[in-house]
């Protein structure tokens, strides 16, 4: 497992040791009030989705999902992130188990995606107040912030830029911290895979006092998490199969598309394979001096079936299924009354997640920018083999650099965040709220033991030395021959000369100043008018460095950039609440919504943002909403401020006879980028047809307009020679009309779409002496669909639960159900039982299989099976409470995850047998521990 160095160990003992201190002696101060009492409920509430102030049960027209904190610890989660990324609209999250084994980025983090619409398209809120960005695409690492603290978390699956500005276009995730916090309390659980893997640790410590009569109250919480990671992919037998899915150039009876099982590299070994020539398909003895056969699998290519490599697969073997990593964070709130009118509050807030994980090495063959060029006067050459080729001759040979050791990927990203502010009570019914935030993330990210492409080239092209030595032909940069013969015949100086280090460090700043004043107007035959108003600026910075070889691009992955700059943002924001009718006939309430917001960014200047919306119940069992809104995502500062980066492809140039060029193109960042568009409509209804049980249906569709992509140079040409001036004028030609730049920087140029239904149940009844209570919610997404306006093509990804190779990216079950259903008996025993069922779907929509219309094994994109079986998983916990501290309650708690040890479907992408963002990889696992409350 990953562990704490020393003087971290230190420090965080020393937080916990002063959290500790200062709420004891505030403790003190309250010892008359009774300890784990709770605040009566304010007399109104904010609900997420809105500004305004509401009577608590008033319905909004939004559709909002509560999970509540007592669900995600029944089932032993420790991070809120874990539990949001098991919710249906939530499924296509990033999380540890989908860490890419090639890169850094983000190791252990859990990033959301409402809808599949990308992280950068859902607003993370806590309190109702921004979170510092975590990555440079303004997303917001769950993990980062502090969970213990959090009391429920609210999920808006709608537009909410009216509410709260950019990035709210598929929805809004707050999480509400319980402030109100009396009393200690605590957690510590350890929990490990039936595999042996995913070992993991996790500690939390909290607690809240009032002091001064009540007038001031303080709440602190601290934790801690460690995962050991999990095995490679030949550490499930599922997995191990080495199955992937491959083309098929050999076989015209089959279809193009195939997934086989023994899947390993067709011209390339870790002994290296000897490609063309008299030589062709012999490979070399692991001791480099002599020359064994190579047994070619059916369908050869890259990729083959069978063949020699049983289970030395470079893809599977080393790479780490789920990295390991470790997360600590501390949190602190303050607030006094000072008068109605005048209530200081301070929050205080750090995390930090440390992960590591395990990558392929390198690769050289045909497939891949070309083999190893050995001469013919190479003496790292067997006498053999230099008899064959001759003197002048050369060999070229295929090498998956195992023997190098694996590349390991580490990142190091810390969060620290202050609100301090002032709110209160102006007059009857009406109250403001002012506060500065200020927010710093940074963040480390390194690849080593990475491989330099250039310099392992010019090592292997070796010659004899004096005295008998072996140099390099080349020896600059102070070469170091490099034999790449057998396995493992290279020095250490040649082995330090061929890696190296990438480095890049990130710096992300944002500042929010914002004030709102909300209360009630008039009195309408319904309620109150209520109003909220106000106004924030907001500054993001960010800042990233790279080593001077990655800015080369020399290594073999992760090359990282030098990028700087900032956005400022001007905003103004009204709403209005509505309530026109009450306990009427077939009107018990009629209420509509509104809200506009006009922003202005430094970057692309003025754009307005609004929603309306209606909530007609006309019986107590049933209630209709609605909402239409336009919303925004403004482009980040990784697609504004990306250096420019000239490269060279080859292209087709219909104004040059259709010859094959090749041409200078020029990637990155854009600042003419104006912000993505988007208009939402929900409709829904809610009923309640006894006591007790709630069932909510709504239908969305989100339309999205502008969509920050790239074109692609040759997309570019092709739209410029239909009659696209935009394409056109980002070609730049000579005097002859040959091309001598095509500017394939980001534009806004996509549309994209997604549609579907939303269902939520919820059901309480007594039973066997218990509390029986049930939770469902279900997604079915009938539409995920974007327009590619360079080529007017339409990709729909609804359905697509596979993860091809080259497929148009990540899809979404077309249905997907996550329920938890609990008794909690008088005794003190609880029981709850947490189900996800994901639906059946296609494994690359772009593929035809034998079941679909249309198959043809004679089409490219024919495949021989293109469904993906549909998978259910049961979790279960059992807590038993007994008396303890007084009184206070002590909670021992067993979990199972995956009761019945449920193997994901064989859906294969590059480095993995199934699709990991989707279907569980780890196996039944098992979690113990403790909670206390006092």
């Amino acid at each position: 497992m990953i562990l704490l160095n020393a003087h971290k160990r230190r420090l965080f003992a020393t937080s916990l040791a002063v959290l500790a201190a200062s709420l004891a002696i505030a403790a003190s101060e309250a010892s008359a009030q009774a300890a784990g009492s709770t605040e009566a409920e304010a007399a109104e509430i904010i609900v997420t989705g809105s500004r305004v102030a509401v009577a608590p049960g008033a319905a909004m027209p939004a559709p909002t999902t509560v999970l509540d904190q007592s669900v995600i610890r029944a089932l032993g989660i420790p991070n809120v992130g874990d539990a949001l990324l098991q919710l249906p609209s939530l499924l296509n999250s990033a999380s540890p188990t989908q860490t890419f084994a090639l890169s850094p980025q983000n190791i252990g983090s859990r990033i959301a995606n409402l809808r599949g619409l990308g992280a950068s398209r859902t607003l993370v809120l806590v309190d109702g107040r921004r979170f510092v960005p975590s990555t440079s695409r303004a997303s917001v690492d769950l993990a980062l912030v502090p969970s213990a603290i959090i009391a429920r978390s609210e999920i808006v699956t709608g537009g909410a830029s009216a509410a709260y500005g950019s990035d709210a276009v598929a929805g809004v995730i707050n999480l509400v911290t319980d402030t109100n916090l009396k009393g200690w309390r605590g957690q510590i659980q350890r929990g490990i895979a039936q595999a042996g893997d995913n070992d993991s640790f996790n500690a939390s410590l909290a607690g809240g006092t009032a002091f001064a009569d009540g007038r001031g109250k303080v709440i602190a919480a601290a934790e801690y998490e460690e995962n050991g990671g999990q095995g490679d992919y030949y550490s499930r037998d599922w997995s191990a199969t080495e199955s992937c899915q491959l083309a098929n150039f050999v076989d015209p009876t089959k279809p193009a598309n195939l997934i086989v099982p023994g899947c390993r590299t067709g011209f390339l070994t870790a002994n290296g394979l000897i490609v063309g020539g008299p030589l062709n398909d012999q490979q070399f003895s692991a001791d480099g001096q002599s020359l064994v056969p190579f047994v070619a699998g059916q369908y050869r290519g890259f990729f083959q079936s069978g063949g020699t490599g049983a289970g030395e697969n470079a893809f599977f073997k080393g790479p780490l299924m789920a990295g390991q990593y470790r997360r600590y964070s501390a949190y602190g709130h303050a607030e006094f009354v000072l008068s109605d009118a005048v209530q200081p509050y301070i929050d205080l807030s750090y995390g930090s997640i440390t992960g590591r994980n395990v990558g392929a090495q390198g690769r050289f063959s045909l497939f891949t920018g070309g083999g190893l060029v050995l001469r013919g006067d190479n003496p790292f050459l067997p006498a053999s083999v230099r008899a064959a080729i001759g003197p002048a001759g050369s060999i070229s040979i295929g090498k998956a650099l195992n023997d190098l050791g694996n590349s390991l990927g580490r990142s190091e990203t810390s969060t620290f965040r202050v609100v301090g502010g002032i709110k209160g009570d102006l007059a009857d019914r009406w109250h403001w709220n002012a506060y500065f935030q200020h927010g710093e993330t940074t963040y480390k990210e390194q690849q080593f033991n990475n491989l330099i492409p250039a310099r392992l080239r010019q090592a292997v092209d070796a010659v004899a030395g004096p005295g008998g030595t072996v140099i390099c032909r080349n020896q600059s940069n102070g070469c170091q021959p490099f034999n790449p013969l057998g396995y493992g015949n290279f020095s250490a100086a040649a082995a330090a000369f061929v890696t190296g280090t990438s480095q890049q460090d990130k710096t992300i700043r944002q500042d929010v100043a914002a004030a709102e004043v909300r209360g009630d107007l008039v009195r309408l035959p319904g309620g109150p008018l209520a109003l909220a108003a106000g106004g924030e600026y907001r500054k993001d910075t960010f800042r990233a460095t790279a080593d001077p070889l990655s800015l080369a691009g020399a290594f073999y992955t992760f090359n990282g950039s030098n990028v700087a700059g900032s956005i400022a943002v001007t905003e103004g924001f009204a709403e209005l609440n509505a309530p026109l009718l009450a306990d009427l006939p077939f009107a018990k309430a009629l209420t509509l919504n509104g809200a506009v917001r006009r922003t202005h960014y430094s970057t692309s200047g003025n754009v307005t943002t609004w929603k309306v919306g209606g909530v007609w119940q006309p019986a107590s069992l049933l209630r209709f909403r609605a909402t239409r809104s336009r919303d925004i995502r403004a482009p980040n500062v990784s697609e504004l401020f990306s250096p420019l980066v000239n490269g060279q492809i080859s292209v087709t140039d219909p104004l040059n006879n259709n010859r094959q060029v090749l041409v200078p193109t020029r990637t990155g960042g854009n600042p003419l980028l104006r912000p993505e568009i988007a208009d939402t409509t929900t409709v829904g209804l809610v009923l309640n047809p006894v006591r007790d049980l709630f069932l909510s249906v709504d239908y969305y569709d989100i339309s999205v307009k502008g969509v920050i992509a790239t074109t692609g140079a040759t997309n570019i040409l092709l739209q410029c020679q239909r009659g696209s001036a935009s394409d056109c004028a980002r070609v730049t030609r000579d005097s002859t009309n040959a091309i001598t730049l095509i500017s394939d920087t980001f534009a806004n140029l996509n549309q994209l779409q997604t549609r579907g239904i939303d269902f939520e149940l919820n059901y309480r009844h007594q039973l066997a002496g218990g509390m029986l209570s049930f939770k469902g919610l279900a997604t079915y997404v009938d539409k995920l669909a974007t327009r590619f306006v360079a080529t007017n093509s339409v990709v729909d990804l609804a359905g697509q639960t596979g993860n091809p190779n080259f497929g148009a990216g990540p899809g979404v079950p077309h249905f997907q159900l996550t329920s938890y259903l609990t008794w909690a008996g008088k005794g003190g025993t609880s029981i709850t039982v947490q189900n996800r069922f994901i639906g059946q779907g296609r494994y690359d929509v772009l593929l035809i299989g034998p079941d679909e219309p249309g198959y043809n094994v004679s089409l490219p994109n024919s495949s021989d099976d293109n469904s993906v079986p549909s998978r259910f998983y049961t979790n279960l916990s059992i807590t038993q409470s007994i008396p303890a501290f007084g009184d206070g309650v002590m909670e021992l708690y067993v979990v199972v995850n995956n009761l019945f040890n449920t193997d994901p479907p064989i859906a294969p992408g590059a480095s993995s047998a199934t699709n990991g963002i989707l279907f569980d990889q780890v196996g039944r696992a098992f979690t113990a521990g403790a909670r206390f409350r006092f």
